[in-house]
């Protein structure tokens, strides 16, 4: 058994971690700013609760972490507080999966600003400087577990995508020609996948004159593929990925 495997097999329930598998060593900088996502991102998500680190092994990267109170705290023996802290680090994990996958799916949605973007963008820094494979995991109390995965190369696919700069001029434009609109059209699609082409297309800017022309011509296209009966379930799906700004745009439109 590698050392890496060790470490993730001496997990345990209630706690989650980080394993970067990579040979080459990770600065320490980045390790900080990793640290330091998750924390904000985790009081964003909790309400304010207090996110520690339980381990830290390098030699490859480890880092597992967990909720204060589930881990130190005497309220633990609490079941309720217990309870409270393991939906509040499962919570944290759906959105670190949540953000990792849909960036996977559009690289430009790593600009996302919801809580787990920001947590991922130093994820996906860290694997495409350095080469690692990423696994994020959680397990649950009842032995469940999360888990979402990174490969070196999707990352800096997912890094090119963030480092790639919007023209000043006609940005509206330049969203509209990116490649995830072109799937609007395909089979199948549900509203989040629609949500995620549109997140992707107009970036993490808030609504403004720009952004609400560039969701018009968006919502236009759709419109004209019979499909203005989902435009109140693509809001709902991003009121719930804390876009009501685009949610009320969407919402505004007169029914046709």
């Amino acid at each position: 058994m590698s050392e890496l495997e060790h470490w993730r097999s001496a997990a345990r329930p209630g706690e989650s971690y980080l394993a970067f598998e990579t040979e080459q060593a990770v600065p320490a900088a980045n390790v900080a700013a990793l640290i330091a996502a998750l924390d904000r991102d985790y009081r964003s998500l909790s309400g304010g609760r207090v996110l520690i680190v339980t381990d830290l092994h390098t030699g490859s990267l480890f880092l597992a972490f967990a909720d204060a109170v589930a881990k130190w705290s005497s309220l633990a023996k609490d079941a309720v507080e217990y309870l409270k802290a393991a939906e509040a680090i499962a919570k944290l994990v759906g959105a670190i999966r949540g953000a990792a996958e849909q960036s996977k799916r559009h690289p430009a949605a790593i600009r996302g600003r919801r809580p787990g973007f920001r947590v991922v963008r130093e994820i996906v820094k860290i694997a495409a400087e350095t080469g690692a494979a990423v696994e994020v995991n959680h397990k649950l109390p009842d032995g469940e577990e999360l888990s979402v995965r990174l490969g070196a190369q999707e990352a800096r696919e997912i890094q090119a995508a963030a480092n790639e700069p919007l023209p000043p001029q006609a940005p509206e434009l330049q969203r509209l020609t990116a490649p995830d609109l072109k799937k609007l059209a395909a089979p199948g699609l549900t509203p989040a996948d629609h949500a995620d082409a549109i997140e992707a297309a107009l970036g993490p800017a808030p609504a403004g004159s720009e952004v609400q022309r560039a969701l018009e011509a968006i919502l236009a296209v759709l419109d004209r593929l019979g499909l203005r009966a989902i435009f109140d379930d693509i809001a709902r799906e991003l009121v719930a990925r804390g876009r009501s700004d685009l949610a009320q745009l969407i919402l505004q439109v007169p029914p046709s």
